[in-house]
């Protein structure tokens, strides 16, 4: 069987769009199949923390924001963060989460910490009270500089 030139580039094409895509799923790290679970983390203020920001335990990445959304009660508003975790990555009683700058153009993450040493594993769906990034701003006007 003879391939003309019309069958060449459309092999061409094809193939090089398949190599854009898997580059494309490589590069943006999608994560269809890969385990693991969600906790929730609440914060009070996220500081331009967005979705899919990286989620970081013990300084090693461990997932994902997955999403956000207000959490409103009789006297205040929270944000609530859907955090997906890595099979691999466990977190204890006591675990801790942070909003922190990663780099000087200040790409926001969630750092959590593991928690207590002789704490039980959390399970799946685990509420996680998150420490307010400073403000500096507030710093700034309350200081007087």
């Amino acid at each position: 069987m003879k391939l003309t030139n019309e069958m060449k580039i459309g092999v061409l094409v094809v193939s090089v769009l398949a190599a854009l895509g898997a580059l494309t799923m490589k590069v943006g790290n999608f994560q269809f199949l890969k385990k693991g679970y969600e906790v929730k983390a609440s914060f009070y203020h996220i500081e331009g923390l967005g979705e899919s920001a990286p989620v970081l335990l013990n300084g090693l990445e461990a997932g994902i924001v997955k999403s956000m959304r207000f959490i409103y009660d009789e006297h205040e508003t929270k944000m609530e963060l859907i955090l997906r975790l890595d099979d691999t990555a466990k977190l204890r009683e006591g675990a801790e989460a942070y909003i922190k700058n990663k780099g000087f153009l200040g790409e926001k993450y969630v750092e959590l910490t593991a928690g207590d040493r002789d704490g039980k594993f959390l399970p799946p769906g685990s509420l996680i009270i998150g420490q307010d990034p400073v403000d500096f701003d507030q710093l700034v006007v309350k200081g007087g500089l």
